[in-house]
């Protein structure tokens, strides 16, 4: 596989969490990352760490809900390197709240990150790379919502199934232009918001449930980017990658732990 070597990068919410793990990993690749964050010092935190790697990176300070701010970041980008080759729009929130409890404005802010935050980076980054008749786009999605569902986190899995939505149709707008659109759906990952959302517990009661028996590490959603944007995966578009350890497989919840057992009534039908 072709390295990313004189290849431009710009990755929303990289300062932290799978984000970042994207960034780095471009980054080892030899592409140059604009990494972009709300939280201006996580954002320059991630690209000091890219620059430890010997790469070349910049920080942007951005709202991706915010129209403006996203085309900050790509004339950015654009006027620091002279073109964008890889978008990694990777932006989300995931605040948990029942459905009956659940109030407009959370549902609101969901949807403008999760899903108006792709929609604007793809608006302002597509002109570029259609111009240069190169670009790759990979969203990242989530299992929740396009294959599972997670009581109090319907909202979450909603704009992640639009996310889904938005990358089939904006893939065939682009097919013609040497630009592809894809998406990453991960499972379970090990980050700084899944550690303060779930705490121990939550890591306790969901690795039984993941066949490979760890949680996903961000660098593990790293390389499916990775993939995804390399230029030999020009024949891949409009289509999500499961990075999950195959939480998402076992029918009827079955586990590794369980399978004797199961075996023993009778087997599977």
């Amino acid at each position: 596989m072709q390295t990313l070597e004189d290849q431009t990068a710009l990755v929303t919410g990289a300062g932290s969490g799978i984000g970042r793990g994207i960034a780095l990993v471009l980054a080892s690749e030899g592409a140059r990352v604009v990494v972009v964050d709300l939280d201006g010092e996580d954002a320059a935190a991630s690209a000091s760490a890219v620059c430890e790697l010997g790469a070349e990176a910049i920080a942007v300070t951005a709202d991706v809900s915010v129209a403006g701010d996203v085309a900050r970041a790509v004339r950015e980008t654009v006027g620091w390197s002279g073109r964008l080759d890889i978008v990694a729009s990777n932006a989300g929130i995931y605040p948990t709240a029942a459905l009956e409890e659940l109030d407009e404005p959370t549902w609101d802010r969901v949807m403008n990150v999760n899903v108006k935050g792709a929609f604007l980076l793809m608006q302002s980054a597509l002109p570029v790379m259609r111009r240069q008749q190169y670009g790759r786009v990979v969203v990242t999605a989530s299992i929740t919502g396009p294959l599972t569902g997670v009581p109090a986190l319907a909202h979450y899995g909603a704009s992640k199934a639009a996310l889904m939505g938005l990358v089939r149709g904006a893939a065939l707008e682009v097919a013609r232009d040497g630009v592809t659109i894809n998406a990453v759906l991960p499972g379970n990952v090990d980050t700084e918001g899944a550690q303060a959302a779930g705490g121990p517990e939550y890591f306790k009661v969901m690795r039984p449930s993941i066949p490979l028996a760890r949680f996903g590490l961000p660098e593990d959603i790293g390389w499916a980017v990775r993939m995804l944007a390399a230029p030999e995966a020009s024949f891949i578009t409009g289509t999500g990658l499961t990075v999950d350890g195959g939480q998402s497989l076992p029918e009827g919840g079955l586990t590794a732990e369980r399978m004797e057992a199961v075996f023993t009534l009778g087997g599977a039908s």
